[in-house]
């Protein structure tokens, strides 16, 4: 994978301001990270697929670890039995099952044509992606589905992870500062992101990063 974390300090963002400050602080790496990821549809169907098993592996552990794991895998992903893709995942957790969500997502690809980006393309906006995305890649829920998207530079969606939960539950925009495990409750939360960031007028995908950087230090993806 060609992306790296650029380390940052964290911080205890207890309010606006602090936000604020924290955002000013760190603006040009966020902003460098999201030209990135605008970049990265143009690089062909390969390096978005990258992405794509990436998001899968992220849920359930570590951005970091999900990034060892996909380097693990990439010259195996479109050939490989599902046998040897366990293997080559066994020191991450629940390898078969991962193994399985990246197999079926091989499968899913080689059924559109191989043809990811144009697949993707067809759809009128990022949500109607995330909906579809949801639907046909196994693994994928609202939040791999918007954290692959946001990697491919289609921004509009809120990852709404761990982190980003807990920090927007500490400023008083989440009632819970655990992440929703239903549709419903994701769209909901996610609006609330969404409507937050237009009041602090910073972009979502820049207001995500943020907080994300200021509970782990670092910028990753």
């Amino acid at each position: 994978m060609r992306t790296r974390p650029i380390p940052v300090p964290a911080t205890d963002l207890r309010s606006i301001s602090d936000l604020r400050d924290y955002y000013q602080s760190i603006k040009t790496v966020v902003e460098s990270r999201l030209d990135e990821f605008q970049t990265v549809r143009f690089k062909g169907n390969q390096r978005v697929f990258e992405e794509l098993i990436f998001s899968i592996l992220c849920a359930g552990t570590s951005a970091l670890m999900a990034q060892r794991a996909v380097e693990s895998v990439t010259s195996l992903i479109w050939d490989a039995p599902l046998k040897r893709l366990t293997k080559a995942l066994k020191s991450y957790r629940f390898p078969r099952q991962r193994a399985l969500s990246l197999f079926l997502a091989r499968e899913t690809v080689k059924r559109i044509g191989g043809d990811l980006i144009g697949w993707l393309g067809g759809f009128e906006n990022p949500f109607a992606m995330r909906e579809a995305c949801i639907r046909y890649f196994h693994g994928l829920g609202y939040k791999t589905a918007s954290h692959f998207l946001r990697n491919i530079g289609h921004f509009g969606c809120a990852i709404l992870d761990v982190h980003v939960a807990r920090c927007l539950h500490t400023l008083a925009i989440l009632p819970s500062p655990q992440p929703p495990s239903s549709r419903k409750g994701y769209l909901k939360a996610e609006e609330r992101f969404l409507s937050f960031a237009q009041e602090i007028g910073i972009y979502p995908e820049a207001l995500d990063l943020v907080l994300w950087a200021s509970r782990t230090g670092y910028v990753f993806k």
